[in-house]
């Protein structure tokens, strides 16, 4: 049997965490303040903060006139203090992060490619990571780590992912080269490329961890990634909800009954469901269809839209009632064209049917690299901030 013991080392490490994040919060604050805020001691302040600014996690930003006459001195973070990396892996795309302590993104990448394998993976993501460290010249010392995200599942539903023409044969291969990333290998290999501490999540996840720290202060969201395929994440009382298994948040995998669009979500609200749609419509795409819509798109699109919405608009009213979320956050690869489109048309057939207020649904704020961003916030996350199983020793 394990048991669950907190010591004062893990006790002294939550409070530094908390520290940190009132100051991330409240730039510019001062000692006191923090007491005020946190309810630790004078002293136990004291010591952290001498600690946070001789590892130059904080600095001082001034200092003015307090009570007495004291001088307040006024405590900010520093953003070259720490650095993180972020690489995601999706369907179409490879694409890598920097951010510094501040959270601020620094640097962004992306290399096309349709179902990247291990071999074609492993050669683009070492060319990104030779710029990143180009970029962050002497500062690559001060990288906490690197962060992997890549979807659940990648190597399913390929027949209505991928384009209607593929073979079956192609479909086969593709399906062989992407089964690598159902294992853990890749990330163990950029630990031993970079000598950093690797860490692997679902990429819907951090992307709501991105919105959660560098977008909104909401507590309590639903955070759906819109892209070739579906996936979602839940932030409840502003922590990540994981599941039994980690497996909280598959969006994509409820089922659907009684529409000839697919089985399931990920089949019907995706951008691999709205590309088989206009295909069958007979509208040749190009290349960039999802980046400069044709006017044909774009109408096809809204007709696609008011067809899907009644179909989804059950599960909707069903995660609402079953999660109570303030608010509906949609990312991942969705254009800002289609949003616009089409979360008013499934959140008005959400309302028509929920026996409860439906919150907004709103196009997040991360957008295209919000799962490169997302990773490279899972060092830091991990390192810095003050989340519950800090206090936790399993033993």
């Amino acid at each position: 049997m394990r048991n669950a013991t907190s010591t004062s080392e893990q006790s002294r490490l939550f409070n530094e965490r908390i520290i940190l994040n009132v100051i991330r919060n409240e730039p510019g604050i001062a000692r006191a303040d923090i007491a005020l805020l946190t309810g630790l001691s004078a002293q136990s302040i004291s010591v952290i903060c001498h600690s946070l600014l001789e590892r130059e996690l904080i600095q001082v930003r001034g200092k003015t006139k307090g009570r007495r006459g004291q001088p307040r001195i006024e405590l900010e973070l520093n953003g070259q203090g720490a650095f993180a990396i972020g690489i995601n892996v999706d369907r179409n795309s490879i694409s890598i992060a920097l951010v510094n302590f501040l959270g601020e993104v620094i640097y962004t990448q992306s290399s096309a490619c349709l179902f990247p394998g291990e071999v074609e993976a492993k050669a683009v993501v070492t060319e990104l990571l030779e710029q990143a460290r180009q970029e962050l010249g002497d500062y690559w010392v001060k990288v906490a780590g690197i962060g992997f995200s890549c979807p659940d599942y990648m190597d399913c539903w390929l027949e209505t992912m991928l384009p209607a023409h593929t073979s079956t044969s192609d479909i086969r291969r593709i399906a062989d080269r992407v089964s690598y990333w159902q294992y853990e290998s890749f990330e163990t290999w950029l630990g031993e490329q970079t000598q950093l501490r690797a860490l692997r999540e679902n990429d819907a996840v951090v992307s709501a961890l991105a919105e959660k720290f560098l977008a909104t202060s909401c507590p309590y969201f639903l955070y759906f990634f819109i892209s070739i395929a579906t996936g979602a994440a839940i932030v409840s009382d502003g922590e990540i909800v994981r599941g039994a298994d980690g497996r909280a948040g598959h969006f994509g995998l409820i089922p659907l009954m009684d529409n000839p669009f697919g089985s399931c979500i990920v089949e019907v609200l995706s951008l691999s469901g709205l590309r088989r749609y206009l295909e069958q419509a007979g509208i040749n795409l190009s290349d960039d269809w999802l980046v400069t819509p044709s006017q044909q798109v774009m109408a096809a699109t809204e007709q696609w839209g008011q067809v899907i919405a009644p179909i989804v608009a059950p599960v909707f009213a069903s995660v609402i009632a079953m999660e109570n979320p303030q608010l509906m956050l949609f990312g991942g690869h969705l254009p800002q064209w289609l949003a616009q489109s089409l979360l008013p048309l499934i959140e008005q057939a959400t309302a028509d049917i929920s026996l409860l207020p439906v919150p907004p649904f709103t196009l997040a704020k991360t957008a295209h690299f919000s799962g490169a961003i997302g990773a490279a916030l899972l060092p830091l996350y991990d390192t810095f901030a003050p989340h519950k199983s800090v206090l936790i020793r399993q033993g």
